[in-house]
């Protein structure tokens, strides 16, 4: 009997995993939504409507004036800024599973504010999706670029953060290797947070939820990190 129930139960799920996908009934969404937040769907992301609804609301709503502008995706995105740094006004620019190309399309949305400082920290999707490191190596140059047009602008580039994934950390390493040498030359400021978050080469236990997003012990760390760079 016991075997039976087991059984049922089995091929219960089954059916109700694949009414799922096919009709797309509760949880799907929930899924979809799940997944887009851990791992990002960067090829994708700008055609998603939390994208463009992010970007709208960007354009719409934001103050005269900002301490600092964060860019970036999920990482970026989930994150509370201005509880993080008490008393500093954060513009949050952060779109969970954006790519490099992502936020470069949407540059009208993060230079239209008045701000001396911009923190940009972002790749990890572009090397999940499947990128290549080279064009978004390409991509980062532009959106320094465009930033770099605004007056008495300081940037501060944060290297991409790794993963627990040893594959995925090899592009990871590529990238931040071409960014750091790319903003010696320009004389801006590349914080690596990868010694302090990832020593053994691989993002710590202690500080994701998933091997690839910060958990609040990781977000302490990396805060840290950027007061020392912006705000001291």
């Amino acid at each position: 009997m016991k075997i039976f129930f087991v059984t049922l139960f089995v091929f219960i799920s089954f059916i109700y995993g694949v009414a799922v996908g096919t009709y797309k009934i509760f949880p799907f969404q929930t899924i979809i939504y799940i997944k887009s937040l851990l791992i990002g769907d960067g090829v994708k992301a700008v055609d998603s409507e939390y994208y463009k609804n992010k970007v709208d609301f960007f354009n719409k709503y934001h103050r005269k004036d900002y301490d600092a502008v964060f860019v970036g995706d999920s990482l970026i995105d989930i994150a509370e800024w201005d509880d993080i740094f008490t008393g500093k006004n954060i513009a949050n620019r952060g779109i969970s599973g954006d790519t490099t190309k992502g936020i470069f399309n949407r540059m009208s949305s993060i230079t239209n504010i008045n701000s001396k400082k911009y923190l940009l920290m972002f790749g990890v999707n572009d090397i999940i999706s499947g990128i290549n490191v080279n064009i978004s190596f390409e991509n980062y140059k532009k959106i320094i670029y465009s930033i770099s047009t605004k007056e008495k602008v300081t940037i501060f580039v944060v290297s991409t953060i790794l993963t627990n994934n040893k594959k995925y950390n090899i592009e990871i390493n590529h990238l931040n290797n071409l960014i750091s040498k790319y903003c010696y030359e320009l004389n801006v400021k590349f914080i690596d947070v990868n010694k302090s978050l990832a020593s053994d080469g691989v993002l710590l236990q202690k500080y994701t939820i998933d091997g690839t997003h910060l958990n609040a012990n990781g977000y302490a760390i990396l805060s840290e990190i950027i007061n020392n760079d912006l705000f001291l």
